[in-house]
Protein backbone atom coordinates (compact mmCIF):
# COMPACT_ATOMS: atom_id res chain seq x y z
CA UNK A 1 0.00 0.00 0.00
CA UNK A 2 1.11 3.55 -1.02
CA UNK A 3 1.31 6.11 1.60
CA UNK A 4 1.43 9.52 1.84
CA UNK A 5 0.79 12.47 4.01
CA UNK A 6 -3.10 14.32 3.71
CA UNK A 7 -0.87 17.58 3.71
CA UNK A 8 1.27 16.39 1.03
CA UNK A 9 -1.43 14.85 -1.47
CA UNK A 10 -4.13 17.39 -1.05
CA UNK A 11 -1.46 20.08 -1.18
CA UNK A 12 -0.46 18.87 -4.75
CA UNK A 13 -3.84 18.87 -5.69
CA UNK A 14 -3.96 22.76 -5.04
CA UNK A 15 -0.71 22.80 -6.79
CA UNK A 16 -1.57 21.13 -9.48
CA UNK A 17 -4.79 23.39 -10.13
CA UNK A 18 -2.21 26.69 -9.75
CA UNK A 19 -0.24 25.54 -12.66
CA UNK A 20 -3.17 24.79 -14.53
CA UNK A 21 -4.12 28.49 -14.25
CA UNK A 22 -0.40 29.67 -14.95
CA UNK A 23 -0.32 28.02 -17.72
CA UNK A 24 -3.67 29.39 -19.12
CA UNK A 25 -2.21 32.85 -18.24
CA UNK A 26 0.42 32.28 -20.19
CA UNK A 27 -1.39 31.81 -23.50
CA UNK A 28 -3.86 34.18 -22.83
CA UNK A 29 -0.60 36.49 -22.92
CA UNK A 30 0.89 35.31 -26.35
CA UNK A 31 -3.47 35.48 -27.52
CA UNK A 32 -3.31 38.94 -26.07
CA UNK A 33 0.19 39.93 -27.93
CA UNK A 34 -1.29 38.95 -31.11
CA UNK A 35 -4.52 40.65 -30.83
CA UNK A 36 -2.05 44.40 -29.88
CA UNK A 37 -0.40 43.38 -33.23
CA UNK A 38 -3.52 43.04 -35.09
CA UNK A 39 -4.98 46.27 -36.59
CA UNK A 40 -8.66 44.84 -35.95
CA UNK A 41 -8.66 42.40 -32.64
CA UNK A 42 -6.41 44.94 -30.87
CA UNK A 43 -10.34 47.00 -30.47
CA UNK A 44 -11.38 43.66 -29.02
CA UNK A 45 -10.49 42.37 -25.48
CA UNK A 46 -8.50 39.27 -25.47
CA UNK A 47 -9.90 36.24 -24.27
CA UNK A 48 -8.49 34.72 -20.44
CA UNK A 49 -10.10 31.55 -18.64
CA UNK A 50 -11.86 32.21 -14.96
CA UNK A 51 -12.63 30.19 -12.19
CA UNK A 52 -14.98 32.21 -10.22
CA UNK A 53 -15.52 29.39 -8.19
CA UNK A 54 -14.30 25.64 -8.02
CA UNK A 55 -15.74 23.15 -5.64
CA UNK A 56 -13.57 19.95 -5.53
CA UNK A 57 -14.98 16.87 -3.84
CA UNK A 58 -12.14 14.66 -2.98
CA UNK A 59 -12.41 10.83 -1.26
CA UNK A 60 -9.22 10.12 0.83
CA UNK A 61 -8.45 6.34 2.01
CA UNK A 62 -6.95 6.43 5.07
CA UNK A 63 -4.10 4.20 5.72
CA UNK A 64 -2.71 5.04 8.87
CA UNK A 65 -1.03 7.79 11.19
CA UNK A 66 2.30 8.83 12.04
CA UNK A 67 1.96 10.39 15.70
CA UNK A 68 4.45 10.68 18.72
CA UNK A 69 3.69 9.72 22.51
CA UNK A 70 5.28 11.96 25.29
CA UNK A 71 6.10 9.25 28.38
CA UNK A 72 6.23 9.96 32.00
CA UNK A 73 8.78 8.60 35.03
CA UNK A 74 5.62 7.99 37.54
CA UNK A 75 7.97 6.69 40.53
CA UNK A 76 8.27 8.74 43.56
CA UNK A 77 11.74 9.74 44.61
CA UNK A 78 11.59 7.95 47.54
CA UNK A 79 9.92 4.95 45.95
CA UNK A 80 13.09 5.14 43.79
CA UNK A 81 15.13 5.89 47.03
CA UNK A 82 13.98 2.49 48.79
CA UNK A 83 13.74 0.74 45.54
CA UNK A 84 17.44 1.27 44.59
CA UNK A 85 18.79 1.09 48.25
CA UNK A 86 17.04 -2.25 48.28
CA UNK A 87 19.67 -3.55 45.70
CA UNK A 88 22.54 -2.36 47.14
CA UNK A 89 21.42 -3.84 50.64
CA UNK A 90 20.83 -7.44 48.34
CA UNK A 91 24.65 -6.83 46.97
CA UNK A 92 25.94 -6.17 50.38
CA UNK A 93 24.38 -9.23 52.04
CA UNK A 94 25.56 -11.24 49.43
CA UNK A 95 29.06 -9.90 49.32
CA UNK A 96 29.51 -10.35 53.20
CA UNK A 97 27.41 -13.90 53.01
CA UNK A 98 29.99 -15.18 50.67
CA UNK A 99 32.83 -13.85 52.86
CA UNK A 100 31.50 -15.45 55.88
CA UNK A 101 31.02 -12.16 57.18
CA UNK A 102 26.72 -12.05 57.96
CA UNK A 103 26.87 -9.11 60.42
CA UNK A 104 22.94 -7.63 59.98
CA UNK A 105 20.44 -8.93 57.78
CA UNK A 106 19.03 -7.12 54.53
CA UNK A 107 16.29 -5.45 55.77
CA UNK A 108 18.83 -3.73 58.64
CA UNK A 109 21.13 -2.37 55.71
CA UNK A 110 18.60 -1.09 53.56
CA UNK A 111 17.34 0.33 56.59
CA UNK A 112 20.78 2.34 57.26
CA UNK A 113 21.31 3.06 53.39
CA UNK A 114 17.91 4.79 53.97
CA UNK A 115 18.72 6.71 56.71
CA UNK A 116 21.77 7.83 56.04
CA UNK A 117 22.58 11.83 55.54
CA UNK A 118 23.68 11.16 52.09
CA UNK A 119 20.30 10.47 50.79
CA UNK A 120 19.12 14.80 51.66
CA UNK A 121 22.16 16.40 51.68
CA UNK A 122 25.48 16.20 50.03
CA UNK A 123 29.04 15.77 51.87
CA UNK A 124 31.19 17.27 49.36
CA UNK A 125 31.42 21.71 50.78
CA UNK A 126 33.11 22.09 46.67
CA UNK A 127 33.60 20.94 43.62
CA UNK A 128 36.37 21.41 41.02
CA UNK A 129 36.50 24.14 39.02
CA UNK A 130 34.74 23.81 35.64
CA UNK A 131 32.33 21.26 36.99
CA UNK A 132 28.92 21.01 38.46
CA UNK A 133 28.08 19.40 41.72
CA UNK A 134 24.76 17.75 39.71
CA UNK A 135 27.14 16.23 37.41
CA UNK A 136 29.51 14.82 39.84
CA UNK A 137 27.64 13.04 42.39
CA UNK A 138 29.64 13.04 46.07
CA UNK A 139 27.85 10.16 47.44
CA UNK A 140 25.69 7.17 46.68
CA UNK A 141 22.40 8.95 47.82
CA UNK A 142 23.40 12.01 46.04
CA UNK A 143 23.73 9.86 42.59
CA UNK A 144 20.71 8.01 43.26
CA UNK A 145 18.81 11.34 43.27
CA UNK A 146 20.38 12.47 39.93
CA UNK A 147 19.22 9.65 38.51
CA UNK A 148 15.71 10.20 39.51
CA UNK A 149 15.83 13.78 38.40
CA UNK A 150 17.31 12.91 35.17
CA UNK A 151 14.30 10.30 34.64
CA UNK A 152 11.70 13.00 35.39
CA UNK A 153 12.74 15.30 32.63
CA UNK A 154 14.28 12.78 30.34
CA UNK A 155 13.08 12.76 26.33
CA UNK A 156 13.99 9.70 26.11
CA UNK A 157 11.66 7.11 28.29
CA UNK A 158 11.65 4.76 25.40
CA UNK A 159 15.46 3.69 25.67
CA UNK A 160 16.83 4.70 28.85
CA UNK A 161 19.02 2.00 29.25
CA UNK A 162 22.45 3.52 28.51
CA UNK A 163 21.35 6.61 31.19
CA UNK A 164 20.55 3.86 33.47
CA UNK A 165 23.38 2.07 32.91
CA UNK A 166 26.17 4.54 33.34
CA UNK A 167 24.36 6.13 36.61
CA UNK A 168 24.13 2.80 38.44
CA UNK A 169 27.72 2.01 37.62
CA UNK A 170 28.13 5.48 39.80
CA UNK A 171 26.41 4.78 42.42
CA UNK A 172 27.36 1.35 43.07
CA UNK A 173 31.01 2.38 42.79
CA UNK A 174 29.90 5.03 45.44
CA UNK A 175 28.22 2.70 47.26
CA UNK A 176 30.78 0.33 47.52
CA UNK A 177 33.46 2.97 48.21
CA UNK A 178 31.66 4.33 51.49
CA UNK A 179 30.70 0.66 52.81
CA UNK A 180 34.54 -0.21 52.44
CA UNK A 181 32.83 -3.21 50.15
CA UNK A 182 35.48 -2.76 47.04
CA UNK A 183 37.80 -5.52 47.79
CA UNK A 184 34.87 -8.05 48.80
CA UNK A 185 33.53 -7.18 45.40
CA UNK A 186 36.23 -7.87 43.09
CA UNK A 187 36.89 -11.26 44.91
CA UNK A 188 33.11 -12.63 45.23
CA UNK A 189 32.07 -11.00 41.90
CA UNK A 190 34.62 -10.46 39.44
CA UNK A 191 32.89 -10.58 36.30
CA UNK A 192 30.36 -8.31 37.90
CA UNK A 193 27.85 -10.38 37.84
CA UNK A 194 26.03 -8.72 40.74
CA UNK A 195 26.00 -5.27 39.32
CA UNK A 196 24.97 -6.62 35.87
CA UNK A 197 21.89 -8.85 37.84
CA UNK A 198 20.58 -5.26 39.84
CA UNK A 199 21.13 -3.48 37.11
CA UNK A 200 18.74 -5.87 35.16
CA UNK A 201 16.02 -5.82 37.66
CA UNK A 202 16.53 -2.13 38.27
CA UNK A 203 16.10 -1.26 34.34
CA UNK A 204 12.66 -3.45 34.58
CA UNK A 205 11.32 -1.25 37.59
CA UNK A 206 12.22 1.63 35.68
CA UNK A 207 10.63 0.65 32.32
CA UNK A 208 7.66 -0.57 34.66
CA UNK A 209 7.09 3.09 35.97
CA UNK A 210 6.96 4.62 32.53
CA UNK A 211 3.68 5.23 31.17
CA UNK A 212 2.26 7.32 27.98
CA UNK A 213 1.57 10.37 28.93
CA UNK A 214 0.41 12.28 25.86
CA UNK A 215 -0.38 11.35 22.10
CA UNK A 216 0.06 13.44 19.64
CA UNK A 217 -0.79 12.74 15.61
CA UNK A 218 2.07 13.98 13.57
CA UNK A 219 0.78 13.20 10.20
CA UNK A 220 -2.24 11.33 8.65
CA UNK A 221 -1.36 9.03 6.01
CA UNK A 222 -3.49 8.55 3.14
CA UNK A 223 -3.36 6.27 0.04
CA UNK A 224 -3.30 8.05 -3.51
CA UNK A 225 -4.16 4.91 -5.74
CA UNK A 226 -7.56 5.91 -6.81
CA UNK A 227 -8.18 2.16 -8.01
CA UNK A 228 -7.76 0.85 -3.93
CA UNK A 229 -10.22 4.08 -2.91
CA UNK A 230 -12.96 2.68 -5.15
CA UNK A 231 -12.43 -1.00 -4.65
CA UNK A 232 -10.33 -1.61 -1.67
CA UNK A 233 -12.42 0.70 0.64
CA UNK A 234 -14.81 1.18 3.06
CA UNK A 235 -17.21 3.17 4.81
CA UNK A 236 -15.01 3.85 7.63
CA UNK A 237 -11.54 3.83 6.00
CA UNK A 238 -12.43 6.67 3.30
CA UNK A 239 -13.69 9.94 4.25
CA UNK A 240 -14.40 12.84 2.04
CA UNK A 241 -12.79 16.48 1.33
CA UNK A 242 -14.97 18.82 0.63
CA UNK A 243 -12.88 22.19 -1.05
CA UNK A 244 -13.63 25.48 -2.27
CA UNK A 245 -11.67 27.61 -4.26
CA UNK A 246 -12.44 31.22 -4.90
CA UNK A 247 -10.58 33.49 -7.72
CA UNK A 248 -10.20 36.81 -6.53
CA UNK A 249 -8.30 39.94 -7.93
CA UNK A 250 -8.46 43.65 -9.39
CA UNK A 251 -7.76 44.77 -13.37
CA UNK A 252 -5.33 47.38 -13.98
CA UNK A 253 -6.51 48.86 -17.02
CA UNK A 254 -4.00 51.82 -17.38
CA UNK A 255 -0.65 53.25 -15.74
CA UNK A 256 0.23 56.99 -15.63
CA UNK A 257 3.92 57.41 -15.37
CA UNK A 258 4.59 60.38 -12.60
CA UNK A 259 7.14 61.92 -14.16
CA UNK A 260 6.04 61.89 -17.41
CA UNK A 261 2.70 61.95 -17.39
CA UNK A 262 2.56 59.34 -20.22
CA UNK A 263 -0.31 56.74 -19.74
CA UNK A 264 0.12 53.30 -20.97
CA UNK A 265 -2.69 50.67 -21.63
CA UNK A 266 -3.07 47.73 -20.56
CA UNK A 267 -4.43 45.09 -22.26
CA UNK A 268 -7.99 44.23 -20.65
CA UNK A 269 -8.88 40.66 -19.97
CA UNK A 270 -12.81 39.60 -19.78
Amino acid sequence: MSEITLSDYTGYIFRELIKARQMSDEYARQVALSYAQDPVLQHFTAPRFKIPKMELTIPVLIAGARYTSTLKFTMPARTFVDFIGGKLASIEYSLRAAGGRILVKPDLIKLEFLNRKSLHTSTSTSTPAGTSSRDTPQNSGEAIKLLHEALLTSNDLGHPEGMVSYAWGTVLQLWLNERKLVELYQKYSPNNELSKQAYTEILAGIKGAVVVDKVGIDNLLVDPETNLIKNGSDATSVFTIKAELIEEGFFVRSVRDDTTGQVSQIVEFE
